[in-house]
């Protein structure tokens, strides 16, 4: 049965999707958590599950509770195919001079070294057609957002990154299994997600939502409304939050996440189930 664990790390995402293909379980690996948890929960579930190879890994953007411990795992998970923010060199005008920043850009030059020393073919948010789609035995991802056509930041402003995060969903035949949002705008990919579904044909509604921005609508941006939150109707939703948050904003989920089973990733793995 195939299934997504969430890697808890706070408020930072990382998510370890498990797909039972004909030819035997498959992975994909969506972010790396925060290393300011200080421990490395990603590592270990890895090792606990016996996990050395990985057909897919996404990093959604270049943001520390989302890069993680990415830089490590390339290190010695073997990785088929990987999909990473943009070219580090892109940025290297803008961040280097950042000290909030440096940090993510010599992440992700790391990230890509690794990868190219052991041959992944590697995409590009910034080079990808639109709904770039990546096969993995009956499943597909496809990335929502971005493309080579958005207007991607390359912002010194941290905030304004969020932005430029992936946005891909999971289907298998008709079927919407999975819509991973990272932290994206709403107003960024929403359309092209709609579009995506009717010109596909697909069958409403969304079996897993990872809701976008840790569940929040702050510093002036909008990550996600009702009206969105009705249309695509989730089963279950997934928050990665921490303490702090959870007493400020569990209200607020409590109030517009009805009809659906919540699932708020703090301190504990959690399996959840895909129902196909």
């Amino acid at each position: 049965m195939s299934c997504i664990y969430a890697i808890p790390f706070g408020q930072a995402d990382c998510f370890v999707v498990a797909l039972d293909t004909g030819n035997g379980r498959r992975y994909v690996l969506i972010d790396g958590g925060t290393r300011k948890h200080g421990r490395n929960e990603l590592r270990l579930f890895l090792e606990d599950n016996n996990i050395s190879s990985i057909s897919l890994l996404a990093v959604t953007h270049m943001h520390q509770d989302h890069i993680g411990y990415i830089p490590e795992m390339t290190g010695r998970l073997h990785t088929e195919t990987a999909l990473l923010p943009f070219r580090a060199k892109l940025m290297r005008g803008m961040m280097i001079d950042n000290s909030e920043m440096r940090e993510d850009y010599f992440d992700l030059l790391r990230i890509a070294m690794n990868l190219e020393n052991q041959h992944t073919k590697i995409y590009y948010n910034n080079s990808i057609q639109k709904y770039q789609s990546f096969v993995i035995g009956d499943y597909m991802l496809t990335v929502i957002y971005p493309n080579r056509d958005s207007a991607l930041t390359l912002t010194k402003d941290s905030s304004l990154i969020n932005g430029d995060s992936s946005v891909m969903l999971l289907t298998k035949g008709k079927r919407q299994l999975a819509l991973f949002c990272g932290d994206c705008f709403e107003e960024n990919f929403s359309g092209l997600y709609f579009q995506y579904v009717e010109d596909n044909c697909l069958e409403k509604g969304v079996e897993v939502l990872k809701l976008s921005h840790h569940g929040r609508n702050d510093k002036g941006h909008v990550y996600y409304t009702e009206d969105f939150l009705k249309k695509i109707s989730p089963r279950k939703t997934v928050i990665t939050s921490d303490t702090g948050n959870i007493k400020k904003y569990s209200a607020e989920w409590k109030r517009i996440l009805t009809g659906t089973d919540t699932y708020v990733i703090e301190d504990k793995i959690m399996e959840i189930v895909i129902e196909e």
